[in-house]
Formats: structure tokens, C-alpha cells, sequence
């Protein structure tokens, strides 16, 4: 009977360690699967971060170029408010130069020219008969 539990012992020791030893190879192969997938995870997570710095480092081109057209413009618009504000006043200064011209000619303003003068102070000889009702 000592050999039959030797064997019962045998057979319970054999099983326990056969138990240990699978669950052990279970969890190794588990851990393996849980390790490939977190692998697989970190390089999907790598190539997100690698195409959101790419994302990233062409909106900052399109916003520097963007910056420096709006300061072009920018620069644009003054330049054509200078050269207006200059016009105007050229503008300005030619229209006073031209009316005090124009005013300068006008006969009234300045009396008649030389050649235009009365030759006499008296009244003329023959009047029109319109201004005399009477005649």
C-alpha cells in the first residue's frame, strides 16, 4: 500500500507541478500577447504624434507665410495712403495756384486791360432809342 501512495503522491505531485508549469507557459504567452499589442499601440501612437508634427509644422509654414503677405500688404497700404495724402495736397496747392490765375484774369476783379480803356469820360453822342421812352 506504501507504493500505491507513493504513486497517488507521485501522481498528485506530477499534476500540481503539470498544473504550475501550463499556467506558468498561459501567462508567459499572455503577457507576450498583451506585449505585441501594446507594441502595436505605441507604433500606431508614433505614427499619429510623427503625422500630427507634420500637421503642425505645415500650419506654422502656411501661418509664417500668411504673416508675411498680410505685413506686405500691410506695408502696401500705407505706402498708397502716403502717396495719396501727397497727391492730394499737390492736388490742393494746383487748384489754389490755378484759381488765383483765374481770378487774377477776370476783368471785373482786375478792370479792363490797357487796350480796352475808355478813350473818354463823357458820355457817348448817339444813344439808343430804347433807353429813352420818350423820343
Amino acid at each position: 500500500m506504501a507504493e500505491y501512495a507513493l504513486v497517488v503522491a507521485g501522481v498528485a505531485l506530477g499534476s500540481v507541478l503539470a498544473w504550475l508549469i501550463a499556467r506558468a507557459f498561459l501567462r508567459a504567452a499572455s503577457l507576450q500577447t498583451l506585449t505585441d499589442e501594446l507594441h502595436k499601440q505605441l507604433s500606431a501612437r508614433d505614427l499619429e504624434n510623427f503625422h500630427l508634427r507634420h500637421d503642425l509644422e505645415t500650419e506654422r509654414t502656411q501661418r509664417a507665410q500668411a504673416e508675411a503677405r498680410w505685413e506686405a500688404a500691410r506695408q502696401n497700404i500705407e505706402e498708397q495712403k502716403r502717396l495719396l495724402e501727397g497727391t492730394r495736397e499737390q492736388m490742393a496747392d494746383t487748384f489754389k495756384a490755378l484759381s488765383a490765375d483765374a481770378l487774377r484774369q477776370i476783368p471785373w476783379r482786375t478792370g479792363p486791360p490797357r487796350s480796352q480803356e475808355k478813350q473818354s469820360s463823357l458820355p457817348p453822342t448817339r444813344w439808343r432809342q430804347e433807353w429813352h421812352p420818350n423820343v
